[in-house]
C-alpha cells in the first residue's frame, strides 16, 4: 500500500479529480525519497495546480506532504502504514488545510466529506486492482471523529 500512495504520478489513472501529477524533482537520502511535484486536480472546466513538497519514508512506512503552491493557504497530510497480521495493511490519514479564497472554502467544507470517501473508495479499488485482492470497503461516518475536515 505505500508505494500505491507513494506512486502519484499514477493517480491520474484512478484517483478522481486528478488530471495529472508532474514530478519536477527527486532526490533521495537512505531510506527516504524527496520530490517536488504538482498535481493537477479538477471538475468539469474548473481546473486547478498544487505543487508540494514529498517526503517518502520508505524505512518507517510514512509519508510526509506540505503545499508549496497552488490554491491552498496551507496543506499538510500524513500517511503511515501498519501491517495487520491477516496480510492486510492499516493506514493511518491526517490531513490539514485551508484554501486561500474563503467562499471556495465555504463550498468545499460542505461536500468534503463525500470528496474524501471517493478518495478512499478509489484507493481500495486500486489495491483490489494491484495486489489481486477484494478492497474491503471502509465506509466512513461524516458525523464521526474519523474523517478528517479541513482546518
Amino acid at each position: 500500500m505505500f508505494d500505491l500512495v507513494a506512486d502519484a504520478e499514477k493517480y491520474s489513472e484512478f484517483m478522481p479529480g486528478c488530471r495529472g501529477v508532474n514530478v519536477h524533482s527527486r532526490r533521495r537520502e537512505g531510506d527516504v525519497e524527496y520530490l517536488h511535484a504538482t498535481m493537477r486536480i479538477g471538475y468539469r472546466l474548473i481546473e486547478e495546480r498544487i505543487s508540494c513538497r514529498v517526503e517518502l519514508n520508505r524505512a518507517k512506512l510514512d509519508i510526509h506532504v506540505e503545499n508549496t503552491g497552488g490554491p491552498l493557504r496551507y496543506l499538510v497530510n500524513s500517511w503511515v502504514f501498519h501491517a495487520r497480521a491477516d496480510g492486510g495493511c492499516e493506514i493511518e490519514f491526517n490531513i490539514d488545510f485551508a484554501l486561500k479564497n474563503r467562499a471556495l472554502s465555504f463550498v468545499l467544507n460542505g461536500i468534503f466529506d463525500r470528496v474524501f470517501q471517493y478518495m478512499v473508495e478509489a484507493l481500495e479499488k486500486r489495491a483490489g486492482q494491484l495486489y489481486g485482492v477484494p478492497a474491503q470497503t471502509l465506509m466512513l461516518d461524516p458525523s464521526a471523529n474519523n474523517v478528517p475536515k479541513p482546518g
